[in-house]
């Protein structure tokens, strides 16, 4: 699996509360361009909850615990990370009420299982369209999921076969229209690469800002 990753605070933001997975690395530090990896099992990002304790917290330890679950299901590994943020907070008080969305796909056999818990996105390319895979736990811009202490996390998966994923926290998608982030994807996912980190030049980013673009 080639992958590209990116994750940043933004323009407007005083810390980065995403966070990127690639197998067993957790990524979190502001980045200034998109990097290149070679993933096998597994791919992520998480984007802690704005307004809520400890944001960042809560999304790098999410995907920490996610590292772990490779003989487990998502709905598992999802409620394992929800019992160590508990934790985390019965230990230090001030962490209590953290939560964080989380985004990914879990490879194996050369099939995907996309997973999904609050807004962050995967997508596929198909043909000359990017058809979103997940499922949106939000209405009307407000979460009503995610994976934290004080809120239950509904966990979304499904099945697909291998293709061009993106993987996204709704920093990054929200700063595009649908086509204008359709016509960025090209045959080759380096210059599709290229294509955003331009364009990326051009917007205001009023979040945080989080992507992996994958050729499974």
């Amino acid at each position: 699996m080639k992958v590209f990753y990116f994750t940043n605070r933004g323009d407007y933001r005083d810390k980065n509360e995403d966070a990127v997975l690639l197998d067993e690395k957790v990524i979190q530090e502001d980045m200034e361009v998109p990097e290149k990896a070679i993933c096998s099992k597994i791919i992520a990002v998480a984007d802690g909850v704005g307004g809520a304790a400890a944001g960042e917290i809560a999304s790098k330890s999410v995907l920490e615990t996610l590292t772990d679950f490779e003989n487990s299901d998502i709905e598992t590994a999802v409620f394992m990370a929800k019992e160590k943020l508990k934790k985390l907070a019965e230990k230090d008080p001030s962490l209590n009420g953290m939560a964080t969305t989380v985004a990914g796909i879990k490879i194996k056999n050369n099939k995907a299982t996309v997973f999904n818990c609050g807004d962050s996105r995967v997508y596929k390319k198909v043909g000359n369209h990017l058809r979103i895979l997940s499922f949106d736990h939000s209405k009307d811009g407000i979460l009503y999921s995610a994976v934290g202490i004080n809120v239950y996390p509904e966990i979304f998966t499904r099945q697909t076969d291998g293709g061009v994923f993106l993987i996204a926290t709704d920093g990054f998608y929200e700063v595009f229209e649908e086509q204008e982030l359709e016509e960025i994807f090209e045959e080759s996912i380096e210059k599709t690469v290229s294509n955003i980190k331009q364009k990326l030049k051009t917007k205001k980013l009023y979040d945080n800002v989080s992507f992996i673009i994958a050729e499974v």
